[in-house]
């Protein structure tokens, strides 16, 4: 590890695009232990350690022009207090989005049983008004949660009805769809599993009964792999951006 004083030299010899670069690489490789050390410290079952990591040399990169040698502070104990105070900005911005992310969710899945009542009633799709009207809500509100939905979550606009396909598929197993989307929804399901790794299909099927696979509870699942419900939640959306990735492919 290099003492301030080298630091400092090398610093000064960043005069160009060229020299910054091959500089700030040589700084980063020998202050990474400090990355590892602050993801280590506030690592949870909230904030992988993997995603803090990433974060704290984002921040080392981010904060090397910032650095005023001329002032009685080593590069060392900035990049600390940097590192530090930008890890906790990121946990506090994650905690709103988690918030956001979970309560969305749970009303995203209200809206989506309460479309499978409705059509299973009705023997058909229900429209906006008939939807709002079951939820107590205006159809501005279930437009408004939708559009916030495909901000929040990252969903695209026929993400909402395809989620609501596939459930209804896997839970009651569309009765009153059309053999053909039946068989297209089972194949593209299929497929997109099979891209998978053996632990993350088991998961993924046993957390929505896929693949023939009967349906847990998460606290079940959480039992088999001796992991918490938040890192299940992870896991599950982890999976769940890899098999929509597929399934688009599968569309193209």
């Amino acid at each position: 590890m290099k003492t301030n004083d080298e630091i400092i030299e090398l610093l000064k010899q960043r005069t160009n695009e060229e020299s910054k670069k091959k500089i700030d690489e040589l700084i980063l490789l020998d202050h990474i232990y400090i990355a590892e050390k602050i993801a280590k410290k506030y690592e949870t079952d909230d904030f992988l350690y993997d995603d803090l990591y990433q974060e704290a040399l984002i921040s080392i990169m981010s904060n090397i022009d910032n650095y005023d040698y001329n002032k009685k502070i080593s590069f060392v104990e900035f990049l600390e207090r940097k590192i530090d105070k930008d890890i906790n900005n990121y946990i506090e911005n994650e905690k709103q989005y988690l918030i956001d992310s979970r309560y969305l969710t749970d009303r995203l899945n209200k809206v989506i049983d309460t479309e499978e009542e409705l059509y299973v009633r009705l023997k058909r799709f229900p429209d906006e008004t008939e939807v709002a009207e079951e939820l107590n809500i205006t159809v501005d509100n279930l437009r408004e949660l939708k559009d916030y939905a495909i901000d929040i979550l990252g969903l695209e606009k026929n993400d909402i009805n395809r989620t609501k396909l596939i459930k209804e598929l896997i839970s009651t197993g569309s009765p009153d769809l059309s053999d053909d989307l039946s068989k297209d929804l089972n194949e593209t399901i299929s497929l997109s599993l099979n891209t998978l790794s053996d632990s993350e299909k088991d998961i993924i099927s046993m957390y929505y009964g896929l693949n023939g696979v009967p349906k847990k509870e998460p606290d079940e699942i959480c039992d088999i792999y001796e992991i918490s419900s938040e890192k299940l939640r992870q896991i599950v959306k982890k999976i769940e951006r890899k098999l929509k990735r597929q399934m688009e492919d599968n569309d193209d």
